[in-house]
């Protein structure tokens, strides 16, 4: 049998585009008409499937054999009157695959055929110009999408048509991976009385593969063997919570990433890398990823899905225009293929979805909402990418702060002029001699974020005593499956009224693995970015101790900052500690304290200034509970306790320094006096 095509989707664009009529506009067509067309095995008498003794019984699983592969037309199947191509994988679901859905005419869920929907037609096209352009694809969408069933599908077709090809359905929870490998096998068994039936061995509910045994006799020796034969196709069912090379071992067509939102932090993406030097072969694209994620659902993978949504053509994502914002807020980049709430929420009688009727429907059901009800609903049914992305948990800082705090999300996502905050190395000038200072290289791999690089005098030099450092910091290398992270952020305080003033300007959060270096580079790197801006005090935890041990070995004592003893008098009666530098543990609360003080300053305008999204993302997440722990907002906190305790600590440059040196002055004659000038 000759190979398939993986789409035909060029060969009809090439024949006739108005086939697919919207193609410009990403395929999101929704006036199709007489759709059950689009099912002609289950809705056209003579499109039945013959008696098996029948002759025409063979071609006519030929023919749906080859619709199911190069697709299917239908004439003026749309109210404007355009024929209709859909592709194969859309024909075979509608026609073919079984679903358990809601039924016609009673009020409970059972197996069915699925329906025709606008919102198909857009995920099974996504999926064709994903083959078309070599790219990957992402799903980013609301719930109840019908994406479990539509996946099964897509990994079935695979199964069922694509000999010996490996699919994959990879979750970072198991149970998510299970469902979807529930539904496979379902489906599948479904085809049992069908001609594209494949028997399995294994069969198993994690794995399954097109094969079987079948005795095999010489007739001359009567020598007997038992012989493998089949397609060779194969679906697994793995999850990769705590082995992110979980899938690097095979060599898959298709691996379906489920319900990335539920990933541990940074997990997706180390994934995903591991992944794809097994899905090319002579340098040629020979395996495709999907992500599916639903709202309202994200959790420690947040910034590993923002950053696939936001910058798809950094990983080798299929790109749209971001068409999913309101249209008083202009819009830059491209974006992933989001499905908001008000597709498929009201559709009509032949699928399409009603944008304005579920827009107004699901408007009224948040208008009965209390206003922190409405908040966690939205998040949940987006009508807009960015809305995907806001938090309802935490609340430590208030359910203002956390409203603000989504707001600025959003802008950031968004509006280009908002995304201030770069990745960068930081690299010593000479890595013998670290006085020589450190360089900053913009990089999209870096460690460090900069919002802002450091305000210099006129000679070019860092102002004194305009940024202060703080660090939250560890001491152990060996807890690979910790979520803690060393984070050294840097605080601006006021210079004057023509610079930028308090807020933060730079961050490095990190656990360095002990092949890179363990907390050592950690701690290093906190030295970097403190020198950087300036020889900045860095005001550190003192209950993890090394830190402190080799910035002094290291000669970088300098930096450390004395502990705060003005502020802690103020909040801790008879506080005493023996320490010399860094702040006592037991003030983490009065510190968080003061961070929501400045938070709550000129109308939360801290939150207004800060354009890094890994720190709005902490603050709005944070909240005191036994076992949460959050390196960043505390770094942040100790920011603020280094401020207050040096409020009122002159900023100046090394020119100043050196006119009023050791607080003499100058004669006639240029030489130094000390004393008292008469």
């Amino acid at each position: 049998m000759a190979e398939i095509k993986l789409t035909y989707l060029p060969d009809i664009l090439d024949s006739d585009k108005l086939l697919v009529p919207d193609y410009d506009t990403m395929c999101l067509t929704r006036d199709f008409t007489n759709t059950k067309r689009f099912s002609p095995v289950i809705y056209n008498p003579q499109e039945a499937l013959p008696d098996r003794d029948s002759p025409e019984y063979d071609a006519w699983w030929i023919e749906q054999y080859q619709r199911c592969i190069m697709g299917y037309i239908v004439p003026k199947a749309t109210r404007r009157g355009h024929s209709i191509w859909i592709p194969g994988r859309l024909y075979f679901y509608l026609n073919f695959w079984i679903i358990y859905a809601k039924l016609d005419g009673v009020d409970r869920k059972g197996n069915r055929n699925p329906k025709f929907t606008s919102l198909d037609y857009f995920k099974a096209m996504c999926i064709e110009m994903m083959f078309m352009n070599a790219k990957d694809l992402m799903f980013p969408k609301s719930r109840q999408k019908g994406f479990s069933e539509f996946s099964a599908s897509n990994l079935g077709y695979n199964f069922i048509f694509i000999a010996g090809s490996q699919s994959v359905v990879v979750a970072g929870m198991g149970q998510y991976a299970e469902h979807t490998m529930e539904n496979v096998i379902r489906g599948l068994n479904n085809l049992g009385e069908s001609e594209f039936y494949k028997r399995r061995s294994p069969d198993r509910a994690d794995y399954i593969k097109a094969s079987y045994k079948e005795e095999w006799i010489n007739e001359e020796t009567g020598e007997k063997r038992m012989l493998w034969k089949g397609y060779g196709s194969e679906v697994y069912a793995i999850t990769a919570m705590d082995n992110t090379q979980a899938v690097s071992r095979l060599t898959p067509f298709m691996v379906l990433y489920e319900e990335i939102g539920k990933w541990k932090k940074g997990t997706l993406i180390e994934t995903s890398r591991y992944v794809a030097p097994s899905l090319k072969a002579e340098g040629v694209k020979t395996g495709y990823q999907i992500f599916i994620g639903t709202s309202g659902s994200l959790d420690e993978s947040v910034a590993d899905v923002e950053k696939m949504a936001y910058h798809p053509g950094n990983y080798n994502l299929l790109e749209f225009e971001n068409i999913w914002e309101e249209n008083s807020i202009s819009v830059t980049g491209k974006v992933a293929a989001f499905v908001p709430s008000y597709e498929f929420q009201i559709i009509d009688e032949d699928g399409n979805s009603m944008i304005e009727e579920s827009k107004a429907y699901i408007m009224d059901e948040w208008a009965q909402l209390t206003s922190t009800a409405r908040h966690i609903d939205v998040s949940q049914r987006p009508f807009y990418l960015s809305q995907m992305f806001m938090m309802t948990s935490g609340g430590f800082f208030g359910e203002t702060a956390l409203m603000k705090i989504n707001d600025k999300k959003r802008q950031i996502l968004i509006e280009k002029e908002q995304q201030i905050t770069f990745q960068a190395r930081l690299e010593w000038y000479d890595s013998k001699d670290w006085g020589k200072g450190v360089e900053c290289i913009p990089d999209e791999e870096g460690q460090f974020f900069i919002t802002q690089r450091p305000d210099c005098d006129a000679n070019g030099k860092v102002w004194i005593n305009l940024y202060n450092a703080a660090t939250d910091s560890y001491d152990k290398d060996e807890s690979n499956t910790s979520f803690s992270q060393g984070s050294c952020t840097i605080f601006k305080g006021t210079l004057d009224i023509n610079h930028t003033r308090r807020h933060f300007v730079a961050r490095v959060t990190e656990r360095p693995s002990e092949e890179d270096g363990g907390s050592y580079k950690f701690f290093e790197d906190s030295i970097k970015l403190c020198v950087y801006y300036g020889d900045a005090l860095n005001t550190i935890e003192y209950s993890n101790i090394l830190i402190f041990d080799y910035y002094k070995r290291k000669g970088y004592e300098f930096l450390l900052k004395e502990r705060p003893s003005m502020v802690i008098a103020q909040h801790v009666q008879d506080g005493k500690a023996n320490q010399k530098y860094g702040i006592e543990q037991s003030f983490v609360p009065h510190a968080l304290n003061m961070l929501r003080d400045e938070m709550k300053r000129d109308d939360y305008r801290l939150i207004e200034e800060t354009y890094d999204l890994a720190i709005l993302e902490a603050w709005g997440k944070f909240k005191r509970q036994k076992g949460y722990n959050c390196d960043i907002t505390i770094s942040t906190a100790y920011n603020i306790v280094s401020l207050v305790e040096d409020e009122d600590i002159e900023v100046y440059s090394e020119g100043d320094e050196e006119e009023d040196d050791f607080g003499g002055y100058r004669e006639n004659n240029n030489q130094i006096k000390y004393g008292t000038a008469v």
